[in-house]
């Protein structure tokens, strides 16, 4: 469900753009790639577990704990990047 969601929005989102040397557009592909990474890395992480005890156990911490930082990190670019949208709009229409 999140990755259709995320690849239909995406995809409006790069379809629609006009201007993309700008950091908002830069920033927002970025984002937009990464956020595969992540859907990816989370995939392996319940797939990979010998266990379906505990969603702790199971699996390697390296790809647990990369996951969790690369998720806190995908949101912070993501409130960035809101911060670059709406300076963009300012300097193109205001």
């Amino acid at each position: 469900m999140g990755g259709i969601s995320i690849s239909a929005f995406g995809a409006a989102a790069i379809s629609t753009m006009v201007k993309t040397q700008t950091p908002h557009a830069w920033t927002g592909l970025v984002i937009y790639t990464l956020s595969f990474v992540e859907l990816g890395l989370g995939l392996i992480a319940i797939w990979g577990q010998t266990s379906v005890v505990s969603v702790n156990k199971g699996y390697p911490r390296f790809t647990k704990r990369f996951h969790q930082i690369s998720g806190l990190i995908l949101l912070l670019m993501a409130w960035f990047n809101i911060f670059l949208g709406i300076d963009t709009y300012c300097l193109s229409y205001g």
